[in-house]
């Protein structure tokens, strides 16, 4: 999804593409959902929430290593500079998905509103892949990518 929005002679425009979330296993009540984010605007913005009727609520995390251990850790927003991608992706940053409603099931979808500080509030389709899954169940990078 692209949203285009005009703030004088500045630009936002923040493309989402290829959203997905690997698959849980049984009764686990915790997810993780995947994007790429780019900014082919003038000005910054911030990914700064997102939300879905699958899960009680979305929270951004990040991992990172502390003492050799890997962690993780939630974060407020995640900045998008003018011009740049960001993806959130498996051992980095990502989507965590709390206290799901029932598992999230191989082949299926599900709608997530990412919200951001000046773009607003973008709806897409979360494609759901594999348990385990390192990558975007379509392959090509334009999974769940809506227009």
């Amino acid at each position: 999804m692209r949203i285009w929005v005009r703030l004088g002679i500045l630009v936002v425009a923040v493309a989402v593409t290829a959203p997905w979330a690997r698959a849980t296993p049984g009764a686990v009540p915790i997810g993780a959902a995947y994007l790429t984010l780019t900014n082919r605007g003038t000005v910054p913005d911030r990914l700064i929430g997102a939300r879905t009727e699958v899960a009680e609520r979305v929270e951004l995390h990040t991992n990172m290593s502390q003492d050799g251990m890997m962690q993780m850790r939630p974060v407020d927003s995640v900045a998008l500079p003018p011009g740049q991608t960001v993806r959130l992706e498996p051992s980095g940053l990502h989507l965590m998905l709390v206290n799901l409603k029932a598992p999230l099931k191989e082949g299926t979808q599900f709608p997530l509103q990412v919200t951001f500080e000046r773009a607003g509030v973008l709806e897409v389709q979360v494609t759901v892949g594999a348990v385990g899954a390192s990558e975007s169940p379509s392959h090509d990078g334009h999974a769940g990518h809506q227009h």
